[in-house]
């Protein structure tokens, strides 16, 4: 963004009036970086040789401007068709246009007249001849869906990041302590319950004020407690437990610090992690399938899944939740591709964080209904968490998450716009019935809260924040800390009941993706413990399984290294 024009109505109104085509684009932005003389137009090129001979007649005269406008274009015509380049060098560029052999001869015959450059060396290191950032545009229509997508991919040379591992932005993390349950994050927004969690190899959190929260006891019912910079999360004695109204287990979240733990770095100090992908590494599909389909567990997701995913399910992860009782089943699939998932948990076992579970973060958020009364209604609410660019969307109903989607690259009120209205048309495809009220969360949420109004027609009294519920947070977490983070905190809600799940005597049939002892399948699921697809059974490490006997799975393949 450009120092002084920071609102993004004024961007749209007269930088970027049409963002579907760049061309449109009327402002000229003066930087430091190289201009491409192969790519960049003649009006661009012009501009640049009389910036260097400002007294060339060229940069005088307006019929010989034109001449060389007309030329070079002309010619462009040629070459870029058929993706040749111009000029293979800056020197080659220069040369060019004081006329010398081959291509200049051939432009004087043309009727470009030779450039006098004043500067040539300046000249020669203001330009180059390949390109090092791309705009990449696809866009793709899907029924009565229809996105789409602009790309910047930066080839320059980048310092190496501080971390050497869980380089993937958008991992949220919740990690637990001895006999208990946390989430820890650092990072810019982390002045706050849990964000990222960038970890370097000894184990410390970096950042401004690095945050752990410990929750001990069975549910989020006992102590919370609050790291200080470069703390990790460690066991705390369990408090006095409570129950918020309507009988919901809540959390407290106390202000105290803790101690540094040992040199070994946090891997010896947990008991559990669970972890999430970022919604966009995720195909989410919404199917149903006979119960006696449903019972053949893995096979019988991959052959519905075959096609209406965009890559191969042979290559993919998959797993299902059951959104509601009946026979067909309905289920919200998820697929990964099994090289994106392996590469998370590589990154976080090079951390010392090894995961019991691995989700994916819109499915996440509706671990929150068991903590917030207002999410577990009978009606579709819908939940969305808009933060960097992009927003987690989830639709509940009962308690259970029956929708999800990622949307990314929302950086215009159009862009928002679209994505909302994108999203809850989509709901409405899939036979759902009108959202009756809305829940929005993240840095960015007043900016999705028009967007939402649009897209679902409600009255403004109906898209609110989104509530704590039965969570409280302490003065040093900040008011709205959980607003701001809910992720982690589903991820640790679903720590203890996924505990409990392992110790329920039966079970569905093995499959992939279910622990023995999971609520069977076609069966509805106590409140909120299934509200996240938990791709555990070839997600799930080997060694994990050996460090916790209550964390054994069932999956016929588990995932390896």
């Amino acid at each position: 963004m450009i120092r002084g024009l920071g609102d993004d109505d004024l961007w749209h109104a007269v930088v970027d009036p049409d963002p579907a085509n760049p061309r449109r684009r009327t402002l000229t932005v003066w930087g430091q970086g190289a201009v491409n003389v192969n790519t960049a137009n003649a009006q661009t090129l012009l501009a640049l040789v009389c910036a260097y001979s400002p007294d060339a007649p060229q940069c005088q005269d307006l019929s010989q401007a034109s001449a060389f406008i007309t030329t070079i274009t002309m010619v462009q015509a040629l070459t870029l068709s058929m993706g040749i380049p111009l000029f293979s060098s800056p020197s080659n560029f220069v040369g060019t246009l004081q006329g010398r052999p081959p291509l200049g001869t051939m432009l004087t015959q043309l009727g470009m007249r030779p450039f006098v450059v004043r500067d040539v060396s300046g000249l020669e290191r203001s330009v180059t001849v390949e390109s090092k950032v791309f705009s990449v545009y696809a866009e793709a229509q899907v029924g009565a869906a229809h996105v789409r997508v602009h790309a910047v991919i930066d080839m320059r040379p980048q310092p190496e990041l501080p971390s050497t591992f869980m380089r993937a932005a958008g991992m949220n993390i919740a990690t637990t302590s001895q006999g208990g349950l946390g989430v820890a994050g650092a990072g810019r927004h982390c002045d706050l319950l849990a964000g990222r969690l960038r970890t370097e190899t000894d184990g410390t959190l970096p950042g401004h004020r690095g945050h752990g929260v410990a929750v001990e006891g069975r549910g989020l019912e006992d102590r919370v407690q609050e790291a200080a910079p470069g703390d990790r999360v460690r066991s705390q004695p369990p408090a006095r437990s409570r129950r918020a109204a309507g009988g919901h287990a809540g959390a407290r979240i106390a202000g105290a610090g803790l101690p540094p733990a040992p040199p070994r770095g946090p891997a010896a100090e947990l008991d559990g992690v669970y972890a999430s992908l970022p919604g966009h590494e995720a195909s989410i599909r919404a199917i149903s399938l006979p119960r006696a389909v449903w019972k053949r567990g893995e096979k019988a997701l991959l052959a519905e899944l075959e096609g209406a995913v965009p890559f191969d399910v042979d290559d993919a992860v998959v797993d299902a939740q059951v959104t509601a009782p009946g026979d067909p089943v309905p289920l919200l699939a998820v697929a990964a591709i099994r090289d994106r998932v392996k590469n998370y948990l590589d990154g976080m076992i090079l951390g010392g964080l090894e995961p019991r579970e691995l989700g994916v973060s819109p499915m996440a958020l509706g671990e929150l209904a068991a903590e917030i009364p207002e999410l577990a209604v009978p009606g579709p609410v819908l939940l969305v968490y808009a933060q960097d660019s992009r927003a987690e969307v989830a639709v509940l109903r009962g308690g259970v998450t029956v929708f999800a989607r990622t949307v990314t690259a929302l950086t215009t009120p159009a862009a928002r716009a679209r994505a909302m209205r994108q999203s809850v048309a989509a709901w409405a495809a899939a036979d759902g019935p009108p959202i009756e009220r809305a829940y929005l969360c993240g840095l960015e949420a007043q900016w999705t809260q028009q967007p939402v109004l649009e897209a679902t027609l409600l009255p403004t009294e109906l898209v609110m924040p989104l509530p704590s519920g039965a969570i409280q947070l302490g003065p040093l977490a900040g008011e709205t800390a959980f607003w701001e983070a809910p992720i982690p905190v589903a991820l640790a809600a679903r720590g203890p009941r996924a505990r409990q799940a392992d110790r329920l005597p039966q079970g569905p049939p093995r499959g992939v993706g279910r622990r023995a002892g999971a609520p069977r399948a076609g069966a509805l699921p106590p409140r909120g413990a299934a509200a996240m697809v938990v791709i555990s059974g070839r997600w799930r490490r080997g060694r994990a399984t050996r460090a916790s006997p209550r964390s054994a799975t069932d999956c016929k393949r588990p995932f390896a290294r």
